[in-house]
């Protein structure tokens, strides 16, 4: 639990959009334990995180892309639409290169597969974060 000191000092802000409770739990508490992020809301469905990414506009979305309903890839326009210096970080299982290079192409920031050391996802919140903190216009020389 983050004391009020620890909320303010945060400077990264990350909401969680996963189906599976457990994952979704783990992903929270070892966020959670890094001083510089800190993670203002989760969601285990898609209509519920657009809702929260337009309510909370976090520097970093982590989603999922094995949704029922709409996917993941099918909100990542929503996403970006509703809150453009929001960046996604894609955190999925299926990491085949057309399932990467179609999130890529739509926008995301990263895709880090699931199977990768859970480090790998901490080291793409931060380089997101930096981006989400920069004009678009200095987007393409970063």
């Amino acid at each position: 639990m983050h004391s009020v000191y620890a909320v303010l000092r945060a400077v990264i802000t990350v909401l969680l959009i996963e189906d599976h409770p457990l994952v979704r739990s783990l992903v929270k508490a070892y966020l959670d334990s890094q001083r510089d992020i800190f993670v203002v809301g989760e969601a285990g469905n898609s209509k519920r995180g657009v809702d929260l990414v337009q309510q909370v506009q976090p520097n970093v979305v982590i989603l999922d892309i094995g949704f029922s309903g709409l996917n993941g890839l099918e909100i990542l326009k929503p996403i970006r639409d509703n809150s453009p210096k929001t960046q996604v970080i894609i955190y999925s299982i299926h990491d085949s290169s057309p399932y990467v290079a179609d999130a890529l192409a739509q926008g995301a920031a990263h895709f880090i597969s699931k199977g990768t050391p859970i480090a790998k996802l901490l080291t793409a919140v931060r380089t997101a974060a930096v981006k989400s903190s920069l004009s678009p216009a200095l987007w393409q020389i970063t």
